[in-house]
């Protein structure tokens, strides 16, 4: 469903003549492949936005970090590439052009960048460093962005998971799963499922045994709830 809509979105946006809109819906198309784990379409995307996109615009810096990320799911010989463009989003953010206004990518700044990073970091098995720059990058989103928090939360968790560390995997997991609750996003739902996965190796840690009876008995209430949202 999300795939059919940013099509007729790119669509009506090379009606409207507007290559900024344009530019930012192949950004978002990268960023929906990437979470499919289509490398190769999300590479081209963002590929794409980066060469319409203003030079000195946020739009431009989301393109590369999403570039950055379908790097990472390519695997490990792509690590420079992933640095590489997660240098070029931190310059652009630093170099934004501020006469001109724009509505697109407006929540795009340095934390939401971090947070692409650490997930980039885990993708390419470095979850300790991962899981110390979600911890930080968390503490600097918005009240305001409740839903990505959970998602940001439940990636840590993985992360935490990846390295080891069952208890504080189950800790930021737990903390995910009550906004996804709050807020029945189906994004959450969909990381924590992977996290219940990863955590089956831990049975008898008692943290991740609370947490995964908290999520046993929450997600069979919100049977409506879909990954889209």
């Amino acid at each position: 469903m999300a795939q059919h809509w940013t099509d007729r979105a790119l669509e009506w946006s090379q009606t409207a003549g507007d290559p900024e809109m344009t530019a930012y819906i192949l950004a978002r198309k990268s960023q929906l492949a990437g979470d499919m784990r289509d490398p190769d379409s999300a590479l081209d995307y963002a590929e794409a936005a980066l060469e319409l996109a203003p030079p000195h615009s946020r739009v431009k810096a989301a393109a590369a970090a999403y570039a950055a990320h379908a790097h990472a799911l390519a695997g490990g010989h792509s690590r420079d590439a992933v640095l590489r463009m997660h240098d070029e989003a931190r310059d652009i953010l630093a170099n934004l052009d501020n006469d001109r206004e724009s509505p697109w990518a407006v929540w795009m700044d340095n934390a939401y960048l971090d947070v692409e990073r650490a997930r980039c970091l885990s993708l390419l098995g470095k979850h300790n460093d991962a899981t110390e720059i979600f911890q930080q990058a968390i503490k600097e989103v918005p009240q305001g962005f409740r839903r990505d928090r959970g998602v940001y939360l439940a990636r840590e968790a993985l992360a935490h998971a990846n390295a080891g560390q069952p208890d504080q995997a189950a800790k930021a997991g737990t903390a995910a799963l009550s906004i996804a609750a709050d807020t029945e996003s189906g994004r959450i739902v969909h990381e924590l499922a992977h996290l219940d996965t990863q955590l089956s190796r831990w049975q008898r840690v008692p943290e991740v045994v609370e947490f995964r009876d908290h999520l046993t008995t929450t997600l069979p209430q919100e049977k409506d709830w879909t990954p889209s949202t």
